[in-house]
């Protein structure tokens, strides 16, 4: 990943953060010229040891307003100090999230806890395959407990480039798991994995064996309640990486596309394409979509809305 994108992305978060360059829209069912308000939501009561997303609650407020007698000292190597450890990816750009009793985060497969998720290099030599992952581990214990691999984008690096993996920090609600991968799609998964039976569908990739599309089916593997594929839909062009934590409020989920420019870093090839989009959160159905700043993008957009009520108009604020 280039430098600059690096540089925009750490700005894109900041902006996030202190009020930077940003669009406020009304809470909206869908897009029209007839606002439907919908109902303003709290965020849930969450225990204090919890986590659920980016910034703690949909104000995004990075003061953790909620844990009490944080230690000034964190040693590790002393008795006490580390509880477990677990290997994950490298590098793994993911925010961890802890929610009911388990923690989510996004890596890479440079560790594969899968042998499917391997291949033979042209020495015979037995090596990871590049893909994105996010792991869920037991929040006590740190025992791995399933994980969801998706495969990389054919169109490259510019999509979606060597080794990022899952980028976005996760959002948890209830027994849901909502995040954006690293092929640009909106997934919805069930919290506990295969664990407690299959409710929804399971993730489909590449077998390296066969070179065949199959079923991610182990039981390890993720228990898919829906994904959104803003790519196919919407025809965004994410550059070099796609990341939200995703902003719930009541029953809509609201999501930063990472539309932008191309390889050249100066023409924007999907212009029209929406930067940030509505969805429903129990169906994944497209309620509706922006496409500010159009073709003044200036790079990319990788950051994570945020919910606010001013002056009494309930809003969703948009890096």
């Amino acid at each position: 990943m280039c430098s600059m994108c690096s540089v925009k992305s750490f700005f894109g978060i900041l902006a996030s953060l202190i009020g930077g360059a940003a669009i406020a829209i009304g809470l909206a069912t869908r897009e029209s010229s007839v606002v439907e308000p919908v109902a303003a939501a709290e965020p849930a009561p969450q225990a204090a040891s919890e986590h659920t997303m980016f910034g703690g609650t949909i104000g995004r407020n990075m003061v953790n307003m909620a844990a009490k007698d944080v230690p000034e000292k964190f040693a590790p190597n002393e008795a006490g100090g580390l509880l477990w450890k677990a290997d994950l990816g490298f590098p793994s750009y993911g925010g961890p999230v802890v929610a009911g009793g388990k923690v989510f985060i996004g890596t890479n497969n440079e560790r594969p806890r899968n042998p499917r998720d391997t291949r033979k290099n042209a020495e015979g030599e037995v090596e990871p395959i590049d893909k994105g992952v996010l792991m869920c581990f037991d929040e006590k214990t740190g025992k791995f407990l399933w994980q969801a691999v998706f495969d990389k984008l054919q169109s490259g690096l510019v999509n979606d480039f060597l080794h990022m993996g899952i980028c976005a920090t996760p959002t948890v609600e209830g027994n849901r798991i909502y995040f954006v991968t690293n092929r640009c799609t909106v997934v919805c998964l069930d919290a506990e994995g295969r664990h407690n039976g299959v409710r929804g569908k399971p993730l489909r990739g590449l077998d390296p064996k066969t070179n065949k599309i199959v079923d991610f089916d182990g039981p390890t593997d993720a228990d898919v309640m829906w994904e959104y594929d803003m790519r196919k839909e919407l025809n965004v062009f994410p550059h070099n990486s796609s990341v939200c934590c995703p902003l719930i409020v009541g029953d809509i989920i609201f999501i930063v596309t990472a539309n932008g420019v191309d390889e050249g870093h100066f023409n924007i090839p999907a212009p029209e394409a929406p930067s940030f989009i509505a969805l429903d959160k129990n169906t994944g159905k497209l309620l509706w979509k922006k496409n500010y700043p159009g073709r003044n993008i200036m790079h990319g957009q990788w950051s994570n809305p945020t919910y606010a009520e001013i002056a009494g108009v309930r809003q969703v604020i948009f890096p």
